[in-house]
C-alpha cells in the first residue's frame, strides 16, 4: 500500500470517529415526545410524533460553533500612563536696584542706569532723555538707589532726607 492510499484510509476512519462521536453525545429525548414533553398537549414515549407519523427519531441537535472553537480572549489594552516630567523651578529674578542723583532744588532725577532724567513740570513728573535744564547750572547732587524705575513717587521722602537747600 502507498503512502497516500494509507493517509486516505486514516483520514476515512479518522472522519467516521468524529461522525460515531457526534451520534453518542446527542442526548437522549425518550419520553419527551414531540415538543419536548414540557406542557405541550400529549406526553408520548416513543418517537413517533404527533398522530404516529413518520418521524424517526430526536430532533438533530445543533452545536453552536463557538462550543467547538472558543472565541480568543481578547488581551487586556495597555494604555501608556503618563509619566511626569518634572517642571524647573523658575529662575531666580534678580532684581538690581537703579541708581540715581537727586537734584532737590531743581526737583530733577537722573537714573544713570537708564541715562534718563525725570523733572517736574506743569504739574506732573515727566520722563526726559536728555538734561531738560541744559543752561543751568545744577549744583549738588545727592546718589541713592532704588528698586523703583519712578523715583519720583518717593519724593516727599528724598526732600526730607536730603534738605541742605531751602
Amino acid at each position: 500500500m502507498t503512502q497516500s492510499k494509507r493517509r486516505g484510509c486514516i483520514t476515512c476512519v479518522l472522519m467516521l470517529l468524529a461522525a460515531i462521536l457526534l451520534l453518542t453525545a446527542t442526548p437522549s429525548y425518550a419520553g419527551h415526545g414531540r415538543h419536548g414533553g414540557h406542557g405541550n398537549r400529549h406526553n408520548h414515549h416513543d418517537y413517533r410524533g404527533h398522530h404516529g407519523r413518520g418521524h424517526r427519531g430526536p430532533p438533530p441537535r445543533v452545536i453552536h460553533r463557538d462550543h467547538y472553537y472558543p472565541q480568543p480572549v481578547p488581551a487586556p489594552v495597555m494604555v501608556p500612563t503618563p509619566v511626569p516630567v518634572p517642571v524647573p523651578a523658575p529662575a531666580p529674578v534678580i532684581v538690581r536696584p537703579h541708581r540715581y542723583r537727586f537734584y532737590p532744588k531743581h526737583k530733577l532725577y537722573y537714573d544713570v542706569s537708564r541715562d534718563r532724567y525725570f523733572h517736574y513740570e506743569g504739574g506732573a513728573w515727566r520722563l526726559f532723555t536728555s538734561n531738560p535744564l541744559i543752561n543751568i547750572q545744577l549744583g549738588p547732587a545727592f546718589s541713592f538707589e532704588m528698586n523703583s524705575d519712578r523715583p519720583y513717587t518717593s519724593y516727599s521722602e528724598h526732600v526730607e532726607i536730603y534738605r541742605t537747600y531751602p
